[in-house]
């Protein structure tokens, strides 16, 4: 009996590692990759209902302790005293895959007028769509109302596709979003939209394995991510 003890303490070890692992971010500023500390996080487990809430420190980083079966959303803001300008609040869902990155997550958050009023969200397809709903032509139209307000303003708008769609999608999805933005003048020549593909995944899957993944992680890569390049 004695001679199984030790296999199992290492069973339930392994059980408790399994659920309840480290998880790291390290925050930085989107242009300069300076270390943002002092950043607000608020981590929502979707599974169980539970919060978390952490600062980030000196260095950028912020260290959790999450359960690899369970469903985050992650939220996270910053403050400056730096007048007539905000950080953009950070929002992207959590699932097992990415809990388990050997090493951390780096978030970029991104610096703006607080004059020009962005509300920059970004838009996520159904599988295999290429439509636009009434929410992604709002976010399209607070685009346009963010250049208006803010002269040197410049976004990215890159597509995406996820591992289980076909390449050519994401080539589909980008030219919905160059038609809206065809005849909306100078201001859409401040709009940078690329096409993506599979090759950069935001959602931790890798196409090139075998692997099935659940739908909320391909969810996050049919997705048309907004980016401020200038301000």
């Amino acid at each position: 009996m004695k001679k199984f003890i030790p296999l199992l303490l290492t069973f339930l070890s392994l059980q408790v590692f399994a659920n309840n692992v480290p998880y790291k971010i390290r925050l930085v500023e989107q242009n300069s990759k300076t270390p943002i500390a002092d950043a607000y996080v608020r981590v929502l487990d979707l599974t169980d209902g539970k919060t978390i809430v952490a600062v980030s420190n000196d260095s950028g980083f912020i260290a959790l302790q999450l359960k690899v079966d369970n469903k985050y959303r992650v939220d996270i803001s910053k403050q400056t005293a730096e007048e007539g300008v905000k950080y953009i609040t950070y929002s992207y869902f959590l699932s097992g895959v990415e809990i388990l990155r050997p090493t951390f997550s780096e978030v970029s958050l991104e610096k703006v007028k607080v004059n020009s009023q962005v509300r920059l969200s970004n838009i996520y397809f159904a599988t295999g769509s290429v439509d636009l709903n009434g929410m992604d032509k709002v976010a399209l139209s607070n685009t346009l109302i963010a250049l208006k307000n803010s002269p040197s303003l410049t976004v990215e708008i890159g597509v995406h596709a996820a591992c289980n769609e076909p390449e050519s999608i994401s080539a589909k999805r980008m030219e919905t979003i160059k038609e809206y933005f065809a005849n909306k003048g100078e201001l859409a020549e401040r709009v940078v939209i690329k096409n993506y593909g599979k090759g950069k995944q935001i959602g931790g899957c890798d196409c090139n394995s075998p692997m099935i993944y659940p739908d909320d992680v391909y969810s996050m890569n049919r997705v048309a991510e907004f980016k401020v390049l200038n301000f």
